[in-house]
């Protein structure tokens, strides 16, 4: 099991603040992938497979894209997991949640602000 920096010396360093804003981006275009894809969704249900297809591969490619920077959590639950086996710290913990609520919103938001408003 690897050591958990101290506090100062975590906040401090560039990889902690360099894995949060992995974190932030990531979320960000995953939700985005995912939200996109369901503007136009038939109501009849014919495009559950372009739906799955878009969030399992949006899944694997974030992962793989931030997964040396920040370890790819992507997930409060995940995040979690690794804090509650002290694979993380508390503070990485505190930070990567909140890096993944905030890019899930602002990747929500942009989807928003680019769907015309007669579809929302």
């Amino acid at each position: 099991m690897s050591k958990i920096p101290k506090f100062g010396e975590e906040i401090a360093s560039c990889a902690f603040w360099r894995a949060v804003l992995a974190e932030f981006i990531a979320t960000l275009i995953f939700v985005f992938m995912g939200l996109a894809v369901t503007i136009n969704m038939a109501d009849d249900g014919s495009d559950q497979t372009r739906f799955a297809l878009t969030y399992g591969f949006g899944t694997a490619i974030m992962i793989y894209a931030v997964a040396d920077v920040s370890g790819g959590h992507l997930n409060p639950v995940v995040s979690s997991a690794m804090a509650l086996v002290r694979n993380i710290s508390v503070l990485r913990f505190v930070a990567y949640v909140l890096a993944q609520l905030a890019g899930s919103v602002a990747g929500a938001a942009i989807v928003y602000g680019v769907t015309p408003s007669a579809w929302r």
